[in-house]
């Protein structure tokens, strides 16, 4: 028998919808580099929601025909960040998706032990740091992938289970994108996919459950799935009669 006893929420769909800032910060370094600008393919959704910093240039890099050596691998990830960072700072409020704090507060009832796992680096996410920090015990942060890690690897959800001694489990991950939901699989940890950003069917295929946001989780049949198997209550036996209903006989 598993008890649910820890959350991991991907940060990508599920708490910040930041999709909108790369093409801005990525088109910013590749300018600066008398690189043409990077142009969204018509497979760019499915393909790069939920990537890490890293796996993103080298993604806009390789569009460009030019080789991406270490060291200018290494110098794009810093500026990105930081203009990344600037950019997250300069919106008028601040891009979550909708009714994740009023989620958030709700998992915190239930006792669990709440963990970001975001793709992002801890510089990236800087200005929204003291706001995250309110509704989460921990952060796994995506400078752990280094320049060339991918989350769809499960290594920054294996990271996570290593750093807190988690066991896969008793946790689920809350993800949105097909990344990171290819990454909590990759680690053993069983997904309640939100469908946020990708239709509800195309989520529902590659997650045990799934729902059409944070507050439509039902935590109490998700632990009975973990305990049973089965995430419906157990039928009535010939020995457990249903329960009496009120005559209305006229």
């Amino acid at each position: 028998m598993a008890i649910l006893r820890h959350i991991l929420v991907g940060c990508s769909g599920a708490v910040l919808f930041d999709e909108p800032l790369y093409p801005q910060v990525l088109n910013r370094v590749l300018l600066e580099e008398n690189a043409p600008p990077y142009v969204q393919d018509l497979d760019y959704r499915q393909r790069c929601y939920g990537m890490s910093l890293g796996e993103r240039i080298v993604e806009a890099w390789a569009h460009t025909g030019r080789v991406l050596t270490a060291d200018l691998g290494s110098r794009l990830y810093h500026r990105t960040q930081v203009y990344y960072g600037e950019l997250l700072k300069a919106q008028t409020r601040w891009p979550l998706i909708a009714g994740v704090v009023e989620a958030l507060t709700d998992v915190q009832r239930h006792s669990f032990q709440v963990i970001l796992v975001a793709p992002q680096t801890k510089i990236q996410l800087a200005p929204l740091i003291p706001s995250l920090q309110v509704y989460l015990q921990e952060i796994v942060w995506g400078d752990v992938l280094g320049f060339f890690g991918t989350v769809a690897s499960g290594d920054l959800h294996r990271h996570a289970l290593r750093q807190f001694s988690l066991d896969p489990k008793t946790c689920v991950s809350v993800e949105a994108t097909y990344t990171g939901i290819a990454g909590a699989r990759a680690a053993g940890i069983p997904v309640v996919g939100l469908a946020t950003l990708f239709p509800f069917a195309m989520i529902q295929r590659r997650s045990q459950w799934v729902v059409d946001g944070f507050r439509q989780i039902e935590w109490e049949r998700i632990q009975r799935w973990l305990e049973t198997g089965r995430d419906q209550p157990p039928p009535l036996t010939a020995s457990e009669p249903p329960p009496a209903t009120p005559d209305h006989a006229a």
